[in-house]
């Protein structure tokens, strides 16, 4: 496969990283306003499975990461710059969210009641919310969820992004490295602990499909079928559900089962995206590419919008169902939140992004200035 093709703007996957941020969206004012209903809410534990939609996030991570690092020589100088690139990509969009959720908390507003919704809303950025100054600064760098609730994706792609380089370097560098990392991310997100410090090892295996598919995508003419392809969406939407349904309680958000049957029916999806067949041409359309270059934005924001519009619309939402109290906050949430990712998006994520880049390249002509120094 050539160089041109590897680096072709691929639409469709920019299109799911957009769908994928849409499900976590919805799927959040859900929390927040459960409806009731056995029926309805088994749909909407299948269509806006929230686990398999990060999950996605870590695999196309792993993947794209793999397509902008495939020509360069790994040593200690490019994995600077990679660092360099992903710190400006992540933290810039990350902190401006921090800090208008840090405001939001210290005015009346976020001292109003939600009636109608659920304890995660009526805990979600309360009012004076208060933590140490050691937690506001972990806050800003995507290691505490204090302010940003999702801020642990965050800290599983920076952490994911300090090893990313050598990952790569060792599925380069052995035979069939590829397969062992992947047998060893298995086995890791089978015996990873509980808790915050324990997530980066549980979906590593995530990030080493990513370099997986990428190595199938650049070395191989095969795809998934249209009806393989349909298949893994299914299995990825409602692997949780049955699991849940065979074993008859309710399980961890964190499951390795679930999140292991969860990556490979997301690599044989973004697998399939890698090229143009009849599933390719329905995601390349306009509204869902710019849907995917907000999907950062839209991701980081959601929750604050939710608990802005909580606060206001709880008076006026009260008396209605529960269902239509979420079908409410969800049209709302989306039309505040869209506007405010597209501008977090050129004001913020493209301006950034190009001074990584800028800042990394002149950090790799300092280094070559100074080796024609030494000869």
């Amino acid at each position: 496969m050539s160089t041109q093709k590897s680096h072709r703007h691929l639409d469709a996957l920019q299109s799911l990283r957009g769908i994928a941020a849409l499900i976590v969206l919805l799927r959040h004012v859900m929390i927040c306003y459960p409806s009731e209903g056995t029926i309805r809410n088994h749909f909407i534990d299948v269509a806006l499975n929230s686990h398999a939609a990060v999950v996605i996030f870590f695999v196309l991570s792993g993947f794209v990461l793999s397509i902008s690092i495939e020509n360069t020589k790994i040593d200690i100088h490019s994995t600077i710059v990679f660092w360099i690139r992903r710190v400006f990509r992540i933290l810039p969009a990350l902190m401006l969210v921090t800090f208008l959720s840090i405001i939001f908390t210290k005015i009346p507003l976020s001292s109003l009641p939600t009636p109608g919704s659920s304890d995660f809303m009526e805990g979600l950025l309360p009012h004076n919310l208060t933590t140490s100054s050691v937690g506001v600064i972990k806050s800003f760098l995507g290691l505490a969820s204090t302010y940003v609730p999702q801020n642990w994706t965050i800290t599983v792609e920076l952490i994911m992004a300090v090893l990313f380089p050598l990952l790569v370097s060792l599925t380069r560098s052995f035979s069939n490295g590829v397969y062992w990392l992947l047998f060893i991310g298995i086995i890791v997100t089978c015996t990873a602990g509980e808790g915050g410090k324990w997530l980066p090892p549980f979906y590593g295996m995530d990030f080493i499909l990513g370099i997986a598919v990428y190595r199938v995508w650049n070395s191989s003419l095969w795809r998934p079928s249209v009806l393989a392809t349909v298949l893994s969406v299914a299995i990825l939407c409602g692997a949780s559900s049955l699991i849940t349904e065979t074993v008859g309680h309710s399980l961890p958000f964190h499951y390795a089962t679930t999140s292991i049957i969860e990556g490979f029916a997301a690599s044989f999806v973004v697998l399939s995206l890698t090229d143009h067949d009849k599933v390719v041409r329905y995601l390349s359309v306009r509204p869902l590419i710019v849907l995917g270059d907000l999907s950062f934005s839209l991701y980081l924001v959601h929750f604050l919008v939710v608990s802005i519009l909580g606060r206001i619309f709880a008076p006026f939402i009260l008396n209605y169902t529960s269902f239509d109290r979420a079908l409410i906050m969800a049209v709302a949430t989306l039309l505040v939140t869209l506007p405010i990712s597209w501008l977090i998006f050129r004001g913020i994520e493209i301006p950034f992004n190009r001074l990584g880049k800028k800042l990394s390249g002149d950090f790799l002509n300092l280094i070559r200035k100074r080796s024609h120094a030494t000869y």
